[in-house]
């Protein structure tokens, strides 16, 4: 028998909604009462996280913004920092929006109706997240009443990549798609090649460092779903360059990142799990 997983503190709840979504995903391809009573047990464990609201943890909302103080103003206290000292951040609490799985929530309706409204609540919400920005950006996070998006989690004052592909496959997994930010994905790997860690919705500001395997695989995810084959096509290519090919490699057959060194690799199993679940 499968163990089943603990949805309340230990681990965190999206970790078992994920689990859940590997049930049924199963059940859909092959049915069956096994797989049936497993679901039923983790909507049980989940249901009332989302019924009692406790989806929320303490975040970091990102770095605070520096407001345009003339001279003569005094900045509050806290708001700039100080010599030496890094950029002060709010704190706030939330959840994160990447870890709604929408197509797992409507799923699980199929089991239980009361996930209904819940699912149509976290989609109303997710949808509604979209930042104003020159770039199709959405919010990272969203606060505990539902009311306010959080632009940035993180201390890096950066949408991170793997966030925006992630919301914008649980959308398009319900059908809802999200054709600017597709667009943009498509073109900055179909004339870069690359995609970065993440942008500055402020600035539009891209960051230096380059994004991993694991963000071209949603990417590939996300062109599947919305039925894109450039996009597929694309984000296909550039994971050939992570690529273990080599036969005398002792990471033969897998898909790495740079290491520590010039000389080193590394093998993850995000990446690599992801990569198989794009490929399927």
């Amino acid at each position: 028998a499968m163990p089943l997983l603990v949805s309340r503190r230990e681990p965190h709840w999206s970790v078992t909604l994920a689990y859940t979504r590997a049930l049924l995903e199963g059940y859909r391809a092959f049915g069956g009462k096994t797989l049936a009573s497993l679901i039923t047990a983790e909507s049980e464990r989940l249901l009332p996280v989302f019924l009692e609201a406790e989806t929320g943890s303490e975040l970091l909302a990102g770095p605070r913004t520096l407001l345009a103080y003339d001279e003569w103003d005094i900045p509050p206290a806290g708001t700039v920092p100080e010599p030496g000292e890094s950029q002060p951040v709010e704190r706030a609490f939330g959840t994160h929006l990447a870890d709604i799985d929408l197509w797992a929530l409507l799923a699980l309706s199929r089991f239980d109706p009361a996930w209904a409204p819940i699912a149509s609540d976290w989609k109303r919400i997710v949808t509604g997240a979209k930042l104003e920005s020159e770039l199709p950006l959405y919010a990272s996070a969203v606060s505990a009443d539902g009311a306010t998006y959080l632009s940035v989690t993180g201390e890096s004052p950066l949408a991170q990549t793997r966030e925006q592909l992630s919301i914008a496959l649980n959308l398009a997994e319900i059908g809802t798609l999200d054709r600017e930010l597709i667009s943009f994905y498509r073109t900055q790997l179909r004339d870069s090649k690359q995609l970065p860690s993440g942008w500055n919705p402020v600035t539009s500001g891209a960051s230096a460092v380059s994004a991993q395997a694991v963000d071209y695989a949603l990417a590939m995810m996300l062109g599947r779903a919305a039925e894109d084959q450039v996009l597929m096509d694309a984000a296909g290519e550039v994971l050939l360059f992570s690529y273990a090919s080599s036969q005398t490699s002792d990471i033969f057959g897998g898909w790495y990142r740079p290491g520590e060194t010039a000389r080193t690799y590394k093998l993850t199993a995000e990446d690599n799990t992801t990569i198989l679940n794009a490929l399927r």
